[in-house]
């Protein structure tokens, strides 16, 4: 059966700051998007009576995804970014990947800021990489 592929360009990371309403907003400055891959850990049942090893699937751990961005400082959702990296309180984001297929299908998760790195290079942009630990499950919407 024959597949479309998609291009990556269009493709919009947003987050909100509140769960309840979700309010997405668009994070401008974003160069790529990727996730570290998610896995699912194994549990040993195997008896000491059985004649091979015996496994079952325990929780899948969602991973983690992260992002180059073009640091402004003074841009809302960059400062959302920071003040929940630099949070103790256990405050969770809620993020958006849109992407630009004909369909634009998305996935939506939450996780909290896990890694804040700025690079200030000369004749380069101001830049920040950001890691984002996902907790709880990501749904996908084709």
């Amino acid at each position: 059966m024959p597949y479309l592929a998609s291009s990556a360009a269009g493709t919009q990371l947003s987050v909100s700051t509140t769960s309840s309403p979700l309010s997405y907003s668009a994070i401008p400055g974003v160069e790529g998007i990727s996730g570290s891959g998610q896995t699912k850990n194994e549990i040993d049942v195997t008896a000491i009576s059985d004649t091979a090893m015996k496994f079952v699937a325990d929780l899948p751990n969602f991973g983690e995804f992260s992002f180059p961005l073009f640091w402004d400082p003074s841009e809302t959702t960059h400062q959302a970014l920071k003040t929940n990296y630099d949070a103790t309180d256990g405050s969770l984001l809620y993020f958006k990947v849109t992407m630009d297929d004909a369909g634009a299908a998305e996935y939506t998760f939450s996780g909290f800021v896990k890694q804040w790195q700025v690079s200030h290079a000369k004749g380069a942009a101001n830049k920040c990489d950001i890691v984002v630990k996902v907790t709880g499950a990501i749904t996908v919407t084709p």
